[in-house]
């Protein structure tokens, strides 16, 4: 991983498993993260961005919101976005949607494991299979 995430400033990862992985990653590499949420959070007083992405797993649309004093902390960044698996690529596309709205220097992505067709752009430590 630190190869390839060492010259990031931020991470952006989404709600559940994604914030798990962010946060042990900001740990471990001694960068902050930022959570993009599913929901609509008290600390949301200002207007939040928001960001559109269809979940396999929940078979309905899904919308990531991100606060604008947090969208702040990612403007001229580099950021990684960080998720745990990557099938259709919705959630990268949702979560890489904020950063470049939020005015980030560069945006790149990277999972635990991919699902059927890869994305060029992700690095992800494991390939499955698609389970049918």
């Amino acid at each position: 991983v630190r190869p390839f995430i060492s010259d990031i400033d931020v991470l952006l990862c989404g709600d559940t498993v994604g914030l798990v992985i962010g946060h042990h990653l900001s740990l471990r590499l001694s960068v902050p993260y930022v959570a993009a949420r599913k929901r609509r959070t008290p600390d949301m007083i200002d207007d939040p961005i928001s960001a559109q992405a269809q979940s396999i797993a929940a078979g309905t649309p899904s919308t990531f919101y991100l606060a604008a004093h947090k969208a702040a902390r990612l403007a001229e960044q580099r950021v990684c976005v960080v998720d745990e698996v990557s099938s259709t690529g919705s959630t990268l596309r949702a979560l890489r949607s904020l950063a470049l709205r939020s005015g980030c220097a560069s945006v790149r992505a990277i999972v635990i494991a991919t699902e059927g067709e890869t994305d060029q752009d992700v690095v992800a430590f494991a390939h499955l299979p698609v389970f049918t």
